[in-house]
């Protein structure tokens, strides 16, 4: 899911059209349900994940070990 969907938009180490996997690991600072929110809200500025939500928690868990 990382990389067939979040890699288009997300990369390891810079910013593309969104941040990089370690500048969101360093801003959530370890918070999952606070990513998820940012991730999942419906009014902010991340496009809607079509993925089933067990699936985005596993990438979010990953993500944040990414410091």
């Amino acid at each position: 899911l990382a990389n067939t969907h979040c890699g288009k938009c997300h990369e390891m180490d810079k910013k593309k059209k969104g941040p990089s996997y370690k500048a969101m690991a360093t801003k959530f600072k370890g918070d999952e349900a606070k990513a998820l929110a940012a991730i999942s809200d419906p009014k902010g500025d991340h496009p809607e994940v079509k993925a089933k939500p067990e699936e985005v928690k596993t990438v979010v868990k990953w993500m944040l070990t990414q410091q």
